[in-house]
């Protein structure tokens, strides 16, 4: 007798299994595909069939595993009088040769496992399947083999959940189809149209269509089986779990052109219920509206028909799909769309289930409008008094609180959840699982309220020690971990956050197999850490990375560090302000450029961290921060030029390098600093969107410029105020000058000892008031523009003709000012004015007259203080002093000269009362 060579490898193997490679059982509350549940079970990646493959998967498994849980066969655990647990124990662990007793129940035992619909089910299944092969191939004359014990184990994978489980179905179905064509009578299995559409479903559940094809073919080769209704409604299933709907159209148009000459392929129901399903998963534009438009075609055809034996009336689940094509496609109308086509089945003479009813709650869930949540709840009250609710339903409401805006949300997502759980204990068969806790956890981690991290973590305590207590529907998974670490680390609470990482790390260790942490576990808490500003910040992260790279090496893959966590250390050591902080920085840095050159792409150096160890040598104080700064950009454009395409230089790095340079006080800095601009904008207009210049970067060098005392800092100034003025015009609403970059230009020129300074800063002003008033921007002129204007009046340098120039200016400046709709002036404008007066006009009564003017409208405007009284009294001779404000007041300044202004807090400022 002969056996396949993956039989042989599977029975000398015993199949042993690893927790952590299955994913994670769904409840027996999952609901079926039509139903609109606020989370969806994520498939895994389809493999190919092949006996390497799976033979190495195979090794893989964990031999710690050898006695499947008796506890899951509780539901049947006497079958005919005999012990399902016990014949179990004595079929994987008996020495040879088994009874004829034992034998006989083999089938039972192997269909009990089955129904199990779980990992551990299908591995004994097949475990006894090996064994009874085992005891053939020794001669035991009891062991009998046929169709049927190899379809119980094909269909127990199909049902597993498992990631490989089709796989393991198809290799077993590869097995029959080898005994059949060897033809040994002792062996020979021949494999059934049942056995290919068990190996169909488990592809179809993973979306593999390419393999549901060829297993047709294969079916039609090895038996003559052509595909029929049935086959081809598993292949548009298929394409309806990937929203594949166009795919899943022309499937349906193919059974019609074949169901011309062959019945045996006409679609029904089912058919044209997958193609609305796909149409309700699919991405494209128009899909609800392509579904809606098929539902149509179906009452049409169905009128047409008048109920004939063609006639195929949509049903509860068409209804549903099309409302969850509906509820997914961000229509604004989305949920009144629903609930029109809920009324139309009702007219129908269809009752809205739960089903039905939960794609509304998913409208609402989804649903941008104001007070979605609120009406999603009243919704699911009114279901309840109807009595069609399920845990979707409850779920789906809770949902809908955690994308609402309102501060009450994650109260009101854990009362839905007190509902629940006080249903179960009334009987109800509606009970919250571990997607309910996690979904509620999420609404306090995204919550801005004083203790909602507390709340998070409270929660899922309560997870744990139920699920020790025997619920594993609330074991929690990675997701429900790391929700309540981001709560923490929100909450800026460092500590707790480690200390739950930590817990979950010695649960790990005790292997009670609570949880697997993985990169985004250790990522968050050594995020949390960079933030803290904590004096041991770095430290700290740094010890929880290499807890990281350990718990990596010693096997869990799902905390392999990648760039995001070498980036939160690189931050956690730049944030600690000190040169030595940085350079460890620029370690890890190296550390990664290494790392990426080795070939470990998942640990490539972007353009943050590389930006993150400028900002923080430009941020150091350290003699050499411009040149350190300079060498790491120089570095990083190095790699990127190398092919490091994720290391290209952003406005974040050239704006860290201009910040450098002006930290540097170097005498060429300014110049510098826009050179460095001029790069940027010749990158952006070579392509490159994320070096694009905005208003502040622009306003930033021109202010730069301002500040530098550089004799041609107005000029230079008001150049590139130009360059962003001609961006804005060009349709760049990101180079729209605001009214910092006009007061920055105005005051380059103010700062400058150029002749005619006065009148560039008026030409300034009257461009931004211009533009305005057109409607072309919408910085407004105010009192620190007009201010500045009188400042580049009041210190123009020159001769007679420049200071008669300036004083005009001044006053038509002033002038204008106070009759605009931009002001009024307050003490600075006044001060300043005076202050111009005094540098442009030669003493006498020409000067004491303007002043005086000036200074009895700063008195009924209730703008005088003390800046103003040491201004006029610096400008005008004691005798014109003492007559403008009078004898009797002189040192004795009346309030209500000063009641308008205002100090930075918004109090009134007095003068002195000298």
């Amino acid at each position: 007798m002969r056996f396949n060579r993956v039989a042989l490898t599977l029975s000398l193997a015993h199949v042993p299994l690893m927790a952590a490679a299955f994913v994670t059982p769904v409840s027996k509350q999952q609901p079926q595909h039509r139903s609109s549940s606020a989370f969806q079970v994520a498939t895994s990646p389809v493999v190919e069939t092949d006996e390497n493959v799976l033979t190495s998967s195979l090794s893989s498994f964990d031999a710690s595993f050898a006695n499947p849980d008796m506890h899951l066969l509780d539901s049947a655990q006497l079958f005919e009088g005999f012990n399902l647990a016990k014949t179990t124990e004595v079929l994987l662990e008996e020495e040879s040769p088994l009874s004829e007793s034992t034998l006989y129940k083999a089938l039972r035992v192997l269909e009990a496992w089955s129904k199990t619909s779980c990992p551990t089910g299908a591995l004994t299944s097949e475990r006894i399947l090996r064994r009874i092969q085992q005891e053939k191939f020794e001669g035991n004359p009891y062991a009998v083999l046929n169709e049927r014990h190899y379809s119980v184990v094909m269909d127990a994978w199909a049902k597993s959940q498992h990631y490989e489980a089709p796989l393991r179905a198809e290799a077993i179905l590869a097995e029959m189809e080898s005994l059949a064509k060897e033809g040994d009578e002792d062996t020979f299995v021949q494999p059934t149209r049942v056995a290919y559409n068990t190996v169909m479903n488990a592809w179809q559940k993973v979306g593999n269509t390419t393999k549901i094809a060829a297993l047709m073919d294969r079916m039609a080769d090895q038996i003559g089986a052509q595909p029929t209704t049935k086959e081809y409604n598993v292949m548009l299933s298929a394409y309806a779990r990937n929203g594949k709907a166009r795919e899943a159209e022309n499937v349906l148009g193919t059974m019609v052109e074949l169901a011309s000459t062959n019945q045996d392929c006409k679609p029904d129901l089912i058919s044209y219920n997958c193609v609305l399903d796909a149409w309700s998963r699919s991405t494209e534009k128009g899909a609800a509206q392509r579904a809606d438009e098929i539902l149509q075609e179906l009452l049409r055809k169905n009128k047409d028909d008048d109920g004939g034996s063609d006639a195929i009336k949509p049903d509860a689940i068409s209804y549903s799909s099309v409302a969850s094509a509906w509820a997914r496609s961000s229509h604004p109308n989305a949920v009144e769309k629903i609930e029109n086509i809920l009324d139309f089945a009702r007219e129908q003479n269809i009752r809205a289930d739960a089903y039905m009813y939960n794609t509304l709650l998913e409208g609402w869930a989804v649903s941008p409008k104001k007070g979605a949540a609120i009406k999603a709840e009243r919704l699911l009250d009114k279901m309840e008094q109807d009595g069609v609710t399920n845990s979707v339903s409850y779920n789906t409401v809770i949902k809908a609180w955690q994308r609402s805006s309102d501060r009450n949300a994650p109260q009101h997502a854990e009362d839905i959840l007190i509902r629940m759980e006080d249903l179960a204990d009334d009987g109800m068969d509606i009970e919250p699982d571990v997607f309910t806790y996690t979904i509620v956890i999420d609404c306090y981690a995204k919550s801005k309220q004083q203790g909602s991290a507390e709340k998070a973590e409270d929660l899922l305590q309560s997870m744990i020690e139920q699920s020790e207590d025997g619920n594993n529907r609330l074991k929690p998974n990675t997701v429900t971990i790391n929700c309540v670490l981001d709560a923490l680390a929100k909450s800026g609470d460092a500590d707790r956050a480690e200390r739950l990482l930590t817990q979950m790390e010695e649960t790990m260790d005790a292997n009670l197999e609570m949880v697997n942490l993985n990169y985004i576990s250790y990522t968050t808490v050594i995020d949390a850490f960079a933030k803290s500003g904590k004096k041991d910040a770095a430290k700290r992260a740094e010890e929880i990375f290499q807890r990281m790279e350990t718990a990596y090496e010693r096997g869990n893959t799902q905390a392999k560090p990648n760039h995001r966590t070498f980036n939160a250390v690189v931050n956690a050591w730049v944030n600690t302000g000190t040169v030595a902080g940085v350079e460890r920085a620029e370690t890890i840095l190296r550390r990664m450029e290494h790392l990426h050159s080795d070939g470990k792409n998942d640990i490539c150096p972007t353009v943050i961290t590389y930006s993150m160890v400028m900002n923080g040598w430009a941020k150091s104080g350290a003699p050499d921060a411009l040149q350190k700064t300079e060498t790491v950009f120089k570095r990083m454009k190095s790699m990127y030029e190398a092919g490091n395409k994720a290391a290209r230089p952003n406005s974040f790095s050239y704006v860290t390098l201009i910040n450098a340079i002006v930290k540097s006080g170097e005498k060429s800095a300014p110049q510098r600093a826009e050179d460095v601009l001029n790069k940027m904008m010749a990158e952006y207009k070579s392509g490159h969107r994320e070096a694009k210049p905005n208003t502040q970067i622009i306003t930033f060098v021109i202010s730069f410029w301002g500040k530098s005392g550089a004799r041609n800092a107005g000029e230079k100034a008001e150049a590139l105020l130009n360059m962003m003025i001609d961006m804005h015009s060009n349709g760049d609403r990101d180079a729209e000058p605001n009214e910092l970059s006009f007061n920055a230009a105005i005051n380059a020129w103010a700062k400058s000892k150029r002749f005619g300074k006065a009148y560039r800063a008026k030409c300034i002003l009257q461009q931004m008031v211009s533009m305005y008033e057109a409607g072309e921007i919408r910085a407004k002129p105010n009192v620190f523009m007009y201010t500045a204007v009188l400042n580049a009046c009041a210190y123009s340098v020159g001769d007679a003709a420049e200071k008669h120039d300036a004083i005009a200016i001044a006053a038509n400046t002033f002038k204008e000012f106070c009759s605009s709709d931009y002001g009024p002036p307050n003490h600075v404008t006044y001060a300043t004015y005076i202050t111009a007066c005094k540098h442009l006009l030669p003493e006498g009564s020409a000067r004491a007259t303007s002043i005086g003017t000036v200074f009895k409208k700063c008195c009924q405007d209730g703008m005088v203080n003390d800046m103003v009284i040491s201004r006029v009294q610096g400008a005008l001779t004691t005798e014109e002093f003492g007559e403008l404000l009078g004898t009797e007041r002189v040192g004795k300044i009346p309030a209500e000269w000063g009641r308008n202004i205002k100090t930075p807090r918004g109090r009134n400022q007095r003068p002195n009362r000298r």
